[in-house]
């Protein structure tokens, strides 16, 4: 039985991503994300993220953030994370951008038979170079499970995360995402991943934009 949902599992983000890229019309994106992760003590571990993206199908390098960070783990079923970011972003005009960011994560995450379940709550305060601050709700819904083939295990999944600007009351970025991660040995593990990008553009118009990406993690 377990093997059979495993099969549905893997059978929804294949159809999912084929039919998500007949219909994203916008932009190719790609991001490249390093991970670098030291535990601490058996509940808290810190870690530093570079991550950079290209946009433009795939043309122009118009984003980078470096993150700096710690997660607590509360429990089996609960994790805490505080987070800087520091980033920059080019605009249509070609012109670059900082950022400053804290961000605080609140993770329920909990097992039902072979399948995780996790449920990221994000707070984020924006600190934007020549503009006013902003806070921003971001929340991560993750559905992963565990894969065999052959001798080789890897972690298929498929997650939806909604942006909401409290500023402005609006619900306006949704990233829904279908990937897999896989240990390359004990200290280091691949995610790779297809994302669909939503942005509203007005009231009930929105952008699609396809990105594709990976995270390299390195265990210190």
């Amino acid at each position: 039985m377990i093997r059979q949902l495993k099969i549905i599992f893997l059978g929804f983000i294949l159809i999912g991503t084929m039919s998500v890229l007949a219909h994203a019309s916008g932009d190719v994106k790609y991001f490249s994300t390093y991970t670098f992760s030291c535990e601490i003590n058996d509940d808290f571990s810190i870690f530093f993220q570079p991550e950079g993206r290209m946009y433009d199908d795939l043309n122009v390098f118009s984003y980078y953030h470096f993150r700096l960070g710690g997660i607590y783990e509360a429990s089996k079923n609960l994790k805490y994370g505080l987070t800087y970011r520091f980033a920059r972003s080019r605009s249509l005009a070609d012109v670059w951008s900082s950022e400053n960011r804290i961000e605080l994560d609140l993770t329920p995450k909990f097992t039902i038979g072979n399948f995780k379940i996790s449920d990221r709550s994000r707070f984020e305060y924006r600190m934007l170079h020549s503009r006013q601050d902003k806070w921003r709700y971001r929340n991560n819904l993750t559905l992963s499970t565990t894969a065999n083939i052959g001798k080789h295990s890897f972690s298929p999944y498929v997650s939806n995360e909604i942006y909401i600007d409290f500023d402005n009351n609006v619900f306006n970025t949704n990233w829904s995402t279908a990937g897999f991660s896989k240990k390359l040995s004990d200290k280091v593990s691949l995610n790779v991943f297809y994302r669909l990008e939503s942005i509203r553009i007005k009231h009930n118009e929105w952008d699609t934009n396809n990105i594709f990406g990976t995270n390299l993690t390195l265990k210190l």
